[in-house]
């Protein structure tokens, strides 16, 4: 039996069962009050067969829901049971996996737009999604932190990540997005250990065009270039949210020093 308060230890993958319990209360919400998500509930089975449906259970019966191993898709606890702590147990859960699985930002849409509210209690912000500009869109980044080795030299590496356009820019001077100024390590093969990840999200390009990045060691340039075409310097793209991010810096190749 779940406790009174629910936790993230309380969320589990769903069986046949939970899907069958799932989808019986979205259909009898539906037809008692018009709302829900049995709009869904194909959706909802295809998550299940797929191994992306996770619930929460009381007296054995499936009462709350997510669509989505991070990010939630869908969430949805059933009538009788708000207010009792199981969506913040579900996200509680969603959260460790994302740590886990090293994803860089969770995001999703508010629907209704009265959920807000909660995931601003989670730690979200609302913010403009250029691809989805009619829906209420929210996320949190998650940083991530690295410890240095001690004896290794030390430098100073700016990360910037820029609109596309401070590629042409030709002088013109281009605010960047974001801008991380990191202590790092330096390794005997050149490359260096940053402190903490510097992350830039491609959907915050103001134009809608392909972001740009620009590392700096000491305040020597190391490349300034699209996104995803700076991978030699260590930069990589997460999927998952269109994130970019840096944790090391390599080394110029030897066709990087030739050009």
């Amino acid at each position: 039996m779940t406790p009174a308060t629910p936790s993230a230890a309380d969320v589990v993958k769903s069986t046949d069962a939970d899907r069958d319990f799932v989808l019986d209360w979205l259909q009898r919400e539906h037809q008692q009050h018009g709302s829900g998500f049995w709009s869904n509930r194909n959706i909802i089975a295809r998550a299940h067969d797929d191994g992306e449906l996770w619930v929460i259970r009381e007296n054995d019966q499936a009462v709350a829901f997510q669509v989505g191993d991070h990010a939630a898709d869908i969430v949805s606890v059933r009538h009788d049971c708000r207010g009792g702590g199981y969506g913040t147990a579900l996200f509680q859960a969603s959260l460790e996996r994302a740590v886990r699985d090293d994803v860089n930002v969770l995001e999703g849409q508010c629907a209704p737009e009265t959920s807000l509210g909660f995931w601003n209690r989670m730690g979200f912000e609302q913010y403009d999604n250029w691809r989805r500009p009619d829906e209420l869109r929210v996320r949190r980044v998650l940083p991530k932190a690295f410890p240095l080795p001690p004896d290794l030299p030390r430098a100073t590496v700016t990360v910037s990540f820029l609109p596309e356009r401070a590629l042409y820019s030709a002088g013109e001077t281009v605010t960047p997005i974001a801008t991380y100024v990191i202590e790092g390590a330096v390794r005997p093969d050149g490359s260096v250990m940053l402190s903490r990840r510097a992350l830039g999200l491609a959907d915050d390009e103001p134009d809608s065009h392909d972001l740009a990045v620009r590392i700096e060691i000491d305040g020597n340039e190391r490349i300034l270039a699209k996104g995803k075409y700076a991978g030699a310097a260590g930069v990589k793209h997460d999927w998952r949210g269109d994130a970019f991010f840096v944790d090391i810096v390599m080394p110029l190749t030897s066709d990087e020093a030739q050009r």
